[in-house]
């Protein structure tokens, strides 16, 4: 295995630490931020299409774990990968090729665009040389993944440790194979409420995403360069945030 592994060993205990910019103690209990209904997890575009600055990218990939929402101290790049956040899920629901994706699932469904957020995922992997000339896939995450250790300390410790954990599974890295898709599948499972489970689960449409596969990654090739474009649009129209 040659992706990163982080040095620590992740404690299930939560710190009490204040933020070394607070005057207080500032403390999240996990409850806070927890959501029965976390469905969103695709993250690797999201990380992808972010500023070069980690707190912007982990803005980006909190965004749905905090429902959107802030906390005193907040640092202004965090803040702005939140709202861009916002923008990619926006931008990507409206989109009549992802529109066209759900629909090679099934006809009507609760969870096709979780689905093909999975799915879309696992295609950037897969095409990432076609979007990043100058580093692999495997090494961004892992950039990724050591960068934010170094900061993650800086925020609440709910957010700590949802980060830490997607860390520790190399979350983002296992969408690289095609297994990650059902590996998400199943996560997306855990965390549905009960109602939503007995009218369907997110695991029943991997025959779906093997058979139209080939069809997915088409739509995908198309759909990504237009959400890039979209992004970089609304990049310049923000001033550039660093840290």
């Amino acid at each position: 295995m040659n992706h990163y592994r982080s040095p620590k060993v992740l404690q299930p205990t939560i710190s009490s630490r204040p933020f070394p910019h607070l005057t207080s103690p500032f403390h999240f209990p996990l409850s806070t931020f927890h959501s029965p209904l976390l469905t969103k997890i695709n993250w690797v575009a999201h990380v992808f299409l972010s500023e070069p600055c980690i707190h912007y990218q982990l803005g980006n990939l909190i965004a749905d774990y905090v429902k959107g929402r802030t906390w005193p101290g907040i640092h202004p790049s965090t803040k702005a990968g939140l709202k861009m956040h916002r923008k990619i899920d926006a931008f990507t629901d409206r989109h009549p090729i992802f529109q066209q994706s759900k629909l090679r699932l099934r006809a009507q469904g609760y969870l096709r665009g979780v689905v093909i957020d999975l799915s879309y995922d696992h295609m950037l992997m897969k095409n990432w040389a076609r979007y990043d000339h100058t580093v692999t896939a495997r090494a961004f995450i892992d950039n990724f993944y050591r960068n934010a250790e170094q900061v993650l300390d800086q925020y609440p410790d709910a957010i700590n440790h949802f980060a830490r954990r997607i860390i520790e599974a190399d979350t983002l890295g296992r969408y690289a194979a095609v297994k990650g898709i059902q590996r998400g599948m199943r996560k997306v499972d855990h965390r549905l409420s009960p109602r939503v489970l007995n009218k369907e689960r997110a695991t029943d449409y991997w025959d779906d995403v093997l058979r139209e596969y080939n069809q997915i990654e088409t739509d995908f090739l198309e759909f990504f360069p237009a959400l890039r474009g979209h992004v970089a649009e609304r990049k310049t129209q923000a001033p550039r945030l660093t840290g």
